[in-house]
């Protein structure tokens, strides 16, 4: 052992074996710590983007702002304008049952509004919330994101949204809470493929350190950071071809990278259940299109599933998830070659129809629902029946991108209100 130690093959060993574990470690920890920083600030404007919904939706349905008023020494009235919204909460409890996420509206710091449940199965109302989130949220009007937030013993996730009067007064809160524990879980599963590559990777590096040293360090290199772009959500970086024509361990490792790259865009971009794009990935789309909005000829729809709850109430969420599916497949089947469909959240999906004009947009979508109409979605031997409702509008000189997705919700809005079934264009 000393005789090896003291060759020159021992002493080239060592000089390139330990700064290489050196290195696999390091590139872990990064790795890791990135992953988790990348997952933890999606899930920040995630909540934020639930919370400007809630709070927008809220407004749509009721015009006017919010005010409580007691009612005894236990009790509370929640308005919003001349509306008694107390017990109003169809909004809250779908977006808790479509994102799995628990929602508070407060009153200062008072929960007046609740998807939260106590011990006893009831809404936890007239909670207090810390002295922290006070300071931090309602005293300056701004929001804030929390990563460890106690509530009844169980730690959150948690996005506070000051809810402020038109005179500057900060009124409350509307508030999403995710328990730590599924962050969590989802950090371990995304983490596991690139702990076993990193332990893969130094192994290898130890073994064919002697006779490839310079060349291992150079694939290595590439190889980290091609994982750390993974790692802060880039897909758009590769590894060299001719790694993958390499037969020995690192032209595995450049595979099971390539490997990892798919499943990790598939886990950020893609819809679990539907197999189509998800939010993410047509929010950077929809980015996209507003640095080229002025050039760029285009069309936005949005569509939403009739009567959805009705398929989780009645037939259960496997139903549910059965018509999500389906409906999915005939979307993605008839915009291919007109652009993308995204799952825009729950069952409503996102349309970008690319250099398409809106007659041929709106002919486009005419056609899915037919063929929607005509489906049979089959379940538990019952064959269940869907429409769908569609507003859509096409790129105007001047418009931004959140005027024309606002102005295809506005006829999605008008398609419900006057019937269903229907797609509305202008």
């Amino acid at each position: 052992m000393k005789s090896f130690i003291k060759s020159l093959k021992g002493k080239v060993f060592l000089m390139v074996s330990l700064p290489l574990i050196v290195l696999a470690v390091l590139m872990g920890i990064v790795a890791s710590n990135s992953i988790r920083t990348t997952l933890e600030h999606q899930i920040e404007i995630n909540m934020e983007k639930q919370c400007k919904y809630i709070l927008d939706r809220y407004d749509s349905l009721y015009p006017g702002e919010f005010s409580v008023e007691r009612i005894g020494d236990n009790g509370v009235k929640v308005y919003k304008g001349t509306y008694d919204i107390t017990t109003e909460y169809d909004l809250l409890d779908a977006m808790q049952e479509n994102f799995g996420d628990d929602f508070t509206i407060y009153a200062r710091g008072l929960s007046v509004l609740t998807t939260l449940t106590d011990s006893k199965g009831e809404r936890a109302l007239l909670n207090e919330i810390s002295s922290v989130v006070q300071r931090d949220v309602l005293d300056t009007g701004e929001s804030k994101f929390y990563t460890n937030v106690t509530i009844q013993d169980q730690s959150y996730y948690a996005y506070f949204e000051p809810i402020i009067w038109e005179d500057g007064t900060v009124f409350g809160m509307v508030a999403v809470f995710r328990p730590e524990i599924m962050v969590y879980a989802s950090i371990k599963e995304i983490l596991l493929p690139v702990i076993v590559i990193f332990v893969i990777s130094s192994l290898v590096i130890i073994i064919i350190a002697l006779r490839f040293a310079t060349t291992m360090v150079d694939r290595i290199l590439t190889i980290q950071k091609f994982i750390t772009s993974l790692a802060g959500g880039r897909f758009d970086t590769d590894i060299p071809a001719s790694y993958f024509d390499a037969d020995d361990e690192l032209g595995e490792l450049a595979s099971s990278g390539r490997t990892m790259q798919r499943s990790l865009r598939l886990l950020v971009e893609y819809d679990a259940l539907t197999k189509i794009n998800n939010r993410r990935y047509a929010d950077n789309k929809l980015k996209s299109l507003a640095k080229n909005s002025a050039e760029a000829e285009f069309c936005l729809a949005i569509g939403d599933i009739d009567f959805f709850k009705k398929f989780n109430d009645t037939y259960g969420h496997d139903a549910g998830d059965e018509v999500l599916k389906s409906v999915a497949a005939v979307l993605k089947k008839h915009m291919k070659g007109y652009g993308f469909v995204a799952r825009w959240g729950g069952e409503e999906f996102l349309f970008v129809f690319d250099m398409v004009g809106l007659e041929k947009s709106t002919q486009v979508l005419w056609d899915t629902l037919d063929e929607i109409r005509a489906m049979d979605v089959k379940y538990n031997k019952k064959v269940l029946k869907v429409t769908m409702s569609f507003g859509i509008t096409e790129s105007k000189k001047g418009a931004t991108v959140d005027e024309i997705l606002k102005k295809a919700d506005e006829n999605l809005y008008t398609a419900k209100e006057t019937g269903r079934n229907q797609v509305i264009a202008d």
